[in-house]
């Protein structure tokens, strides 16, 4: 099944690696922006750079400090979102 994501803006919470990350492939194979937020800034880069150094925000979910930071910066740089995708594992011990 073929989506047209031309002039749309994805946030993928886990999008630096597994099904998260084929998802941000897939959408900008597409034609639609992404952006991707991990916990890992290390794995996000080089998943930003594989897709065409998309805009990435680390972030750890996990922590609501973070969830709120991500959040405001989201706000400040993009006027809009049209579809979220949260594949991220959260762990608590």
């Amino acid at each position: 099944m073929d989506f047209d994501y031309s002039n749309t803006l994805t946030l993928i919470i886990g999008g630096s690696s597994g099904i998260g990350f084929q998802i941000a492939k897939d959408i900008s194979e597409s034609g639609g922006a992404v952006i991707i937020a991990a916990k890992n800034r290390k794995k996000l880069a080089a998943a930003s750079k594989l897709l065409s150094d998309c805009p990435h925000f680390a972030a750890d979910i996990g922590e609501y400090k973070d969830c709120i930071n991500l959040t405001t910066r989201i706000k400040k740089s993009y006027k809009k979102l049209d579809y979220f995708v949260f594949s991220a594992g959260i762990f608590h011990n």
